[in-house]
């Protein structure tokens, strides 16, 4: 079982220690070093090409490179779905196999906190990721059912934050010029755990956008918040801040692990669930390929995504015969 009380004290806890390591830390990569403004960056290291050695003036402008090219994708949070889709296969193998569950402990004005296990050889037993709503307020205005507002909330834009280190040290400073980061911004180059700005979501945020796309249970709890933050139009009314039951979040955490899957895969499941048996229609495969030429000239995000699952389809169907 996850433990939940104490959550908000434990992340407060958290966060004043990675912010006093922060203001402490003199091997920081900033963004003057990689405006060329100090050469070789202090004689700082990097891993760039695989081994531990000193930053050149050549990786600096690698590094420049690889941040322009970043920040050209800046925009204000991520879909859960694009979360999923934007990460490493290696992270993304760590949720399915390594982190069960995810529980919604807190919510308030906006903001979920949940609580996940924290996987093997962790040096703690959980941790603690945030969701931010930045389209909160348009769903608390808008007139109609809390239910189906959370509803819409869930596949909006979020931004989001994880007290691990992976998180930390290899994904903050992406997700932060994304625009997407729900704490302490993070403006430090990873030049040692992440220089080629690979992934945005460690394996307890991974674990915590399945949740949040696919559990009814989460939906009726942003549901609350939501017509919690509509109560206090109301004369006299307090603030209301909605918490989990350990007992609610015993029964949470029983329940069925969710897969862990990119809209690639999603695509592909369900073609193969629609299609025959390769053995039964060889004709099948004359009109995916069909489908598959007509999907190679268009560039869309969601008619490369159908591709590739068709791709993938394809391999399981005979061909020559």
């Amino acid at each position: 079982m996850i433990k939940i009380s104490g959550a908000l004290g434990a992340l407060s806890a958290r966060r004043n220690d990675d912010l006093q390591s922060r203001r402490l830390a003199d091997i920081i990569l900033t963004p003057e070093d990689l405006a060329g403004k100090t050469s070789a960056a202090r004689l700082l290291q990097t891993t760039l090409g695989g081994v531990v050695r000193h930053i050149t003036n050549k990786d600096l402008d690698a590094f420049k490179r690889n941040a322009k090219a970043l920040g050209s994708k800046m925009r204000t949070g991520l879909t859960a779905a694009e979360v999923i889709d934007l990460s490493r296969p290696a992270d993304l193998e760590r949720a399915r196999k390594e982190i069960r569950s995810s529980i919604a402990a807190r919510l308030h004005k906006g903001e979920m906190m949940f609580v996940t296990p924290s996987g093997p050889d962790s040096k703690v037993s959980r941790h603690f990721v945030s969701v931010v709503f930045p389209g909160f307020g348009g769903a608390v205005a808008h007139p109609g059912n809390a239910l189906q507002a959370a509803a819409q909330l869930v596949k909006s834009p979020l931004k989001l934050d994880c007290d691990c280190e992976h998180w930390r040290y290899r994904l903050r400073y992406i997700v932060t010029a994304m625009g997407a980061n729900a704490a302490r911004p993070e403006n430090g180059y990873p030049k040692l755990t992440n220089p080629q700005l690979v992934g945005v979501a460690c394996k307890h945020v991974l674990r915590t956008m399945v949740e949040l796309q696919g559990s009814l249970f989460v939906r009726k709890q942003i549901a609350k918040m939501i017509d919690a933050d509509r109560s206090r139009l109301t004369p006299g009314a307090k603030t209301r801040v909605i918490t989990v039951s350990r007992a609610e979040a015993d029964k949470v955490s029983q329940g069925r692990v969710r897969t862990v899957r990119t809209t690639n895969e999603k695509y592909a499941a369900s073609i193969r669930k629609a299609m025959p048996k390769a053995s039964a229609d060889t004709s099948t495969a004359a009109e995916l390929a069909s489908t598959i030429a007509a999907l190679q000239k268009r560039s869309d995000i969601t008619s490369t995504a159908l591709l590739q699952a068709l791709q993938a389809v394809m391999q399981q169907y005979p061909t020559g015969k």
